[in-house]
């Protein structure tokens, strides 16, 4: 079989341009974005051509809907979002690639990073900030502290310390009013804070509030991103990319099955899809 490549600025431009040449025998294998300077960034796809008289009528209806059935996303989310029309005339790649590109287009993996305060929440924030401190250090090359708001805790100061990680705490305004000065001088700060009300001082377009969840999340307002635990066991992560597709929350981190903090993407979600014939490891979206 041969495969063929295309460029364009999007998928529909590519997958146009590639039926302008070779018609209704054109199938997609995969696609790829790739980045083009400035900001920009272009789509290619690969593809292989098929004889037409051979072709058995494939049902691309009832193949979107049995992925949506298989990694648990409501039918009902991804109609409100995409357009189908023209979905008889697709062919298995293509009902793929639409439907993938329907769930992932939308996800933001970087809205948030660049502040300096990133606050973490839910039960497991402080089992997790450490980690999420090392992340920022070893990945990023951050120069990286973390601050606890609302009184000591010494289980919490030993984690912290058994990363050699420079800790900062407050009891009250006053004291988290005198710390900001000296935190000037970090890239990040891991805030944990037991009193929200010690927040005051820090701008809030400086700071990230990050939930803590599982492949389930929990709603939750005024969040800004996830740190998301628990892919490895996941049966699916259907719910996860469905509450993505619903919220604006940025998908930030993950915990990996070594269970270290690392920076999310599209792959960690792509790879876990059930029911698809395309290559997820070849796809990428940035």
């Amino acid at each position: 079989m041969e495969f063929l490549r295309l460029q364009a600025d999007d998928y529909e431009s590519a997958l146009r341009l590639a039926r302008q040449k070779w018609g209704s025998a054109v199938r997609v294998h995969t696609r790829r974005d790739i980045p083009a300077g400035r900001g920009a960034v272009r789509c290619e796809i690969t593809f292989y051509l098929v004889d037409l008289a051979k072709q058995k009528r494939f049902e691309a209806a009832a193949h979107r809907d049995s992925l949506l059935e298989a990694n648990g996303i409501p039918k009902s989310r991804i109609a409100e979002r995409v357009t189908w029309q023209e979905i008889e005339a697709m062919q298995q790649a293509e009902v793929e690639v639409h439907l993938i590109e329907a769930l992932f287009a939308s996800i933001d993996y970087s809205r948030g990073l660049d502040r300096r305060y990133q606050l973490l929440l839910g039960d497991e924030a402080k089992a997790l900030a450490p980690g999420l401190a090392v992340c920022h250090r070893g990945q990023e090359g951050k120069k990286v502290a973390i601050l606890l708001l609302g009184g000591e805790d010494l289980a919490f100061s030993e984690a912290v310390a058994r990363h050699a990680l420079p800790l900062y705490s407050a009891a009250n305004l006053q004291e988290a009013h005198a710390l900001f000065a000296p935190l000037e001088a970090y890239d990040r700060v891991v805030v944990i804070a037991d009193d929200e009300g010690l927040l005051a001082p820090i701008d809030d377009q400086d700071l990230t509030r990050i939930l803590v969840t599982g492949v389930v999340p929990v709603a939750m307002s005024g969040i800004d991103a996830l740190l998301v635990t628990g892919l490895e066991e996941a049966a699916t992560v259907g719910p996860l990319l469905a509450y993505l597709l619903e919220s604006s929350v940025a998908f930030l981190y993950i915990v990996d099955g070594m269970g270290d903090v690392r920076l999310a993407d599209s792959s960690v979600l792509l790879t876990r899809l059930r029911g698809f014939t395309l290559d997820l490891e070849a796809l990428s979206f940035v």
